[in-house]
């Protein structure tokens, strides 16, 4: 598919872990672009070692391609134009 993409992609530090917080920001984030750029093509790319990462993009809705980048599995979520991609929590 050829298009706008928007990436996903964060860090948090290990002592925030497990709280919840990055499933809060990645769905505000994706309400956010979602409403701001109407169809768009969310990917985001995981290591394939990172399971809470690989889960996280899961619940938020995102599959999994067969695709690698510098050993990082490609998920991917589109957005259709004015829906939420608040995934389920």
């Amino acid at each position: 598919r050829l298009g706008p993409t928007c990436e996903l992609a964060y860090h948090l530090l290990p002592a925030h872990w497990g709280h919840g917080y990055m499933g809060e920001a990645c769905r505000a984030a994706l309400q956010w672009a979602s409403s701001s750029y109407p169809g768009c093509l969310f990917e985001a790319y995981i290591e394939p070692g990172n399971r809470p990462s690989i889960v996280l993009a899961e619940r938020l809705g995102f599959e999994r391609a067969d695709e690698l980048r510098e050993g990082a599995r490609r998920y991917h979520l589109e957005a259709a134009g004015g829906r939420s991609a608040d995934g389920p929590r």
